[in-house]
């Protein structure tokens, strides 16, 4: 398993976008993302043009991240918009 580090921006927009309600659900969320960074095609999908960034959706959110051998990074969390769920 891998270890989940958030960038700083990424900690701000995690308190700023996600409801404290949310919050233990997104948590869960993310720790699976540690047990299986690489993406599915579903829910988690490398970005085109993005060099190693990866996005996945987790529970109404859109997680920006990249990963290595040691760790995953959250680099940004953001509300999924309305036409999209």
């Amino acid at each position: 398993m891998l270890e989940l580090t958030f960038r700083g921006s990424a900690f701000r927009a995690l308190s700023a976008n996600v409801p404290k309600n949310d919050l233990p659900r997104v948590l869960r969320g993310l720790d699976t993302l540690c047990d299986d960074p690489l993406p599915d095609g579903r829910q988690k999908r490398k970005l085109k043009d993005g060099g190693g960034l990866f996005r996945c959706k987790v529970h109404g959110y859109r997680v920006m991240y990249v990963f290595d051998n040691a760790q995953v990074i959250v680099l940004d969390i953001r509300p999924r918009e309305e036409g999209e769920q």
